[in-house]
């Protein structure tokens, strides 16, 4: 089965986001966006459903693997109904 599921972090969860070359553990992405400790453990994370593999974090990003090559990783993408529509897609 193929698609999208919502869930919370758990310990070393981490993704490469769009625009960067490097994966982060998602612990410090949330503390770079200042998300507060203790809304981080039901912090919704949006993962593949095969892989479980990190797609999106609402306020922190989108991973670079769910991004399209023509898509502009600086733009609203990441916080849009748009990208939704797109991971989707991708996820199939």
């Amino acid at each position: 089965h193929t698609g999208l599921r919502i869930r919370a972090r758990r310990t070393g969860d981490s993704l490469q986001p769009a625009g960067t070359r490097h994966r982060i553990k998602l612990k410090k992405l949330m503390i770079r966006h200042k998300i507060p400790v203790w809304r981080r453990d039901t912090w919704p994370v949006i993962v593949s459903a095969t892989d479980d593999r990190l797609v999106w974090v609402p306020g922190v990003g989108v991973s670079a693997e769910f991004v399209r090559s023509g898509d502009d990783p600086g733009s609203e993408i990441s916080g849009s109904g748009v990208f939704w529509l797109e991971a989707v897609e991708s996820a199939k």
